[in-house]
């Protein structure tokens, strides 16, 4: 498999960490480095040690699709941010990944030569959304989002919460990035509007943005490089590592 030849592309891959069996933890776990098997013995919440393996192996497995590279022999570097990177010898073609998990859900996204953030949350979690807006979100997003009506607001919120973490992941910088300085207009029905403070020294116009939904409860948003006008396609698909996928709708 291999991206398209259009002029953006873009491939979600999406694992549930429900389907994954017993037989397939012990496989994920062979195709670990020795850091990453110790850091997963290390875990001891079950949910998160289920996560980190599955994250790992949809990482490996998915990768190889793209190049002909046995899962197990990629490897992986870290900026000083945290940020994992296919380790520069093994990066060819301009392959570039990012991954996010949450509740019931992995997904990695794949493109080339352009940079790349996803985020997909678990919308009905607990948590205290307008109070998270108006400390982090910028003057813009808090206004557009007390506008709403209540039952609303919470569905903006994680629209907002998943746009700003596929930027400042697509940056590389993670949260050095004070979510206040860049903020999005998601009111106009042609597309999502970006901006920032000229501290971020980033281009607004240099990054092109879209949101869906993985399923009813997980809204998921990405961020890539290059003109916000350009045709970018999107597909999407259902994967079990090392069983089989399926492409899927978004």
């Amino acid at each position: 498999m291999d991206l398209s030849e259009l002029p953006a592309s873009v491939d979600l891959w999406f694992a549930e960490p429900a389907r994954m069996t017993e037989a397939l933890r012990g496989a994920y776990l062979a195709l670990c480095d020795p850091d990453e098997r110790a850091r997963h013995q290390r875990i001891t919440h079950d949910e998160t040690r289920a996560h980190h393996l599955l994250t790992r192996a949809l990482v490996r497995t998915t990768l190889s699709r793209y190049e002909r590279r046995e899962p197990s022999a990629w490897r992986f570097t870290f900026n000083d941010y945290g940020c994992p990177f296919i380790t520069p010898s093994q990066a060819t073609r301009g392959l570039h990944f990012n991954v996010s998990h949450t509740t019931d859900l992995i997904v990695c996204a794949v493109t080339r030569g352009r940079a790349l953030g996803v985020d997909v949350e678990f919308e009905p979690r607990k948590s205290a959304t307008t109070k998270i807006a108006k400390r982090f979100f910028s003057a813009p997003e808090v206004q557009a989002l007390e506008r709403l009506p209540e039952a609303e607001q919470r569905e903006r919120f994680f629209c907002y919460w998943t746009l700003k973490e596929a930027y400042i992941k697509a940056r590389g910088l993670g949260l050095a990035i004070p979510l206040k300085d860049f903020w999005f207009d998601v009111e106009s029905s042609d597309a999502i509007r970006f901006d920032n403070t000229p501290s971020l020294n980033d281009d607004p116009q240099g990054w092109w943005f879209a949101r869906f939904r993985a399923s009813p409860a997980h809204p998921l948003a990405v961020a890539l490089s290059g003109d916000p006008a350009q045709t970018v396609i999107i597909r999407a698909f259902d994967v079990t590592p090392l069983e089989g996928f399926h492409e899927r709708s978004l």
